[in-house]
């Protein structure tokens, strides 16, 4: 007896999709591939005598993709093979290799800047407190000399007046009815900058005060009464300061230094 084989109904009618992806530029070419049906004993069989032309697929780059009609079979069947590595993807790996070396370099520099920034900082940190003390001294010639300006000006008496104990300095003017007002603005009241604090002053005519308030006048011919002021800080670091009477400048000295009349 001779049996004739029976042709099989189109992929399409039995519920199967079949998409086969080859790389052409690797191969030059078109493979075929032939989906697996639900196994059954024979099928078993078949798949494990057909199971070496499986693998060249995948060896030769080509994603298979199998899907089943749902309604005629109850699920999806699927099966994806990775292709093997081009040379682009080779090429976008070494890409990327570049791409961290670089960032190493970029976080190398961010510690060095950083290294840089803080070997600059540290001599603006030790000098913070002179910074105190010498913003404090332009601050105080700066108000000095604008009440010398004013009282030459409007030819009124005015005075500075120093409070000791809170480290704090401020302008008056004696008005043409003899009213003292304390004045606003650059004659103000200000404070000294940081821990900067008053030591003592001294006046020829009144000697050295180092607590409570002591006044200093400036007349409106253009003369100031001669002070001395000694700026310290807690760790001992001083400044001098000398009202000039004849200009209204103020000099400055470092350290503490015994000045003016009579002495």
């Amino acid at each position: 007896m001779h049996w004739h084989p029976v042709p099989a109904p189109p992929l399409k009618e039995r519920g199967i999709f079949v998409q086969i992806k080859e790389d052409e530029r690797a191969h030059g070419g078109v493979a075929t591939a032939t989906s697996h049906k639900r196994r059954t004993r024979p099928d078993a069989e078949l798949s494990e005598k057909n199971r070496s032309h499986a693998l060249p697929l995948k060896e030769r780059g080509i994603f298979v993709q199998i899907k089943e009609d749902e309604r005629a079979r109850g699920g999806v069947a699927e099966a994806t093979s990775h292709k093997r590595r081009t040379r682009p993807d080779a090429e976008r790996g070494e890409k990327n290799r570049s791409q961290q070396g670089f960032t190493l370099i970029e976080l190398a520099i961010v510690v060095l800047l950083l290294g840089l920034f803080a070997g600059l900082s540290m001599p603006m940190l030790l000098n913070f407190g002179q910074d105190d003390l010498r913003a404090s001294a332009r601050r105080l010639s700066g108000t000095v000399k604008y009440l010398y300006n004013e009282a030459a000006l409007t030819g009124l008496e005015h005075r500075l007046v120093f409070n000791l104990a809170e480290g704090s300095y401020y302008g008056q003017v004696i008005d043409r009815k003899g009213e003292i007002k304390e004045l606003t603005g650059i004659g103000g009241r200000h404070s000294l900058a940081g821990n900067a604090r008053f030591r003592d002053i001294y006046q020829p005519r009144r000697g050295t005060r180092n607590s409570g308030e002591v006044t200093t006048a400036l007349l409106p011919g253009g003369w100031l009464e001669e002070t001395v002021i000694h700026l310290a800080l807690p760790d001992g670091e001083n400044l001098t300061l000398r009202l000039v009477p004849l200009t209204g400048t103020t000099e400055f000295f470092d350290g503490y230094r015994e000045l003016g009349a009579g002495r």
